[in-house]
């Protein structure tokens, strides 16, 4: 599917549950990209989120089970509430400089994600953001260690304090809470993230566009054998009709023969008694 350039927002659900939809291309220009938008197209291979999206809602991909990668473009971006949840298939996610809020749920469920790239843009994560990514192995972080434990963690519960002191956490707690954030993640800091590709021995398309506007080829070397397969079922089924017909005769024929056997019969019987009368 080919998205047209004039179209700004794709509205809630617009594309939900279609499940033989393999690829899309969203053009730059869409800025809103609504709750639900592609939730349950369990088709859809691969995924650009344009630089112009600011918002990717509430399970705009969530259930999409045979995505496996993601590159988010990124300009001022947020990335809702379970937007990402139970892609089931998803290995690798780029999120380029812009993105500044990964929100609850996001990637949650997201067992094969091995690898995710984030932003030094990114100013808020929430804690449950890559709930049951149990493979999640590494960490790609584009700012340093300092920036990233500047990354404020949102829906960690705490528990209230009668103290001041005790209210107060010192930076090394700050510390280990974020690393609990990814605890079976290696972080790798300051790395610069260049041109993001989509591996092409994946499934999904790696240019969208030229895929869904490209016409389908059909071989001509192949259309004799088409042909040739019609007049075979045109034969089996004249041959099927003809074999009917045949046996629609029969059983008239065998009726007709009944009827007059029984006429034979009857005349004789009344030959028989008029004889034994006289």
């Amino acid at each position: 599917v080919t998205i047209p350039e004039s179209i700004t927002k794709l509205d809630f659900g617009v594309f939900s549950s279609c499940t033989g939809l393999v690829s899309v291309f969203i053009p730059e220009g869409v800025s809103i990209i609504s709750d639900r938008a592609f939730k349950g197209c369990t088709g859809l291979r691969s995924v650009i989120i344009p630089e112009s999206v600011t918002t990717i809602g509430p399970s705009a991909f969530a259930g999409c089970t045979s995505l496996n990668a993601v590159i988010i473009l990124g300009s001022d971006t947020e990335i809702d509430d379970s937007a990402f949840a139970g892609c089931t298939s998803l290995t690798e996610v780029t999120i380029l400089d812009g993105v500044t809020e990964i929100g609850p749920r996001a990637f949650q469920g997201c067992r094969e994600l091995t690898s995710i790239t984030i932003p030094d843009s990114v100013t808020t994560i929430d804690i449950s953001a890559f709930e049951g990514c149990s493979k999640l192995k590494t960490v790609h972080y584009t700012g340093d260690e300092e920036q990233f434990a500047e990354i404020v963690i949102e829906g960690v519960e705490k528990e209230e304090e009668d103290e001041t002191e005790e209210e107060e956490e010192t930076e090394e707690e700050q510390e280990e809470e974020k690393i609990d954030l990814f605890p079976d993640a290696e972080i790798l800091y300051q790395v610069d993230v260049t041109e993001p590709t989509i591996d092409p021995t994946a499934p999904a398309v790696t240019n969208p566009a030229s895929a869904a506007t490209t016409k389908p080829t059909v071989d001509k070397d192949n259309k004799p054998d088409q042909n040739n397969d019609d007049k075979d079922d045109a034969a089996k089924n004249g041959s099927n009709e003809a074999m009917i017909i045949l046996i629609m005769i029969a059983a008239v024929a065998v009726s007709i023969a009944a009827v007059v056997l029984k006429v034979i019969v009857e005349r004789k019987r009344a030959k028989q008694d008029a004889e034994s009368d006289e």
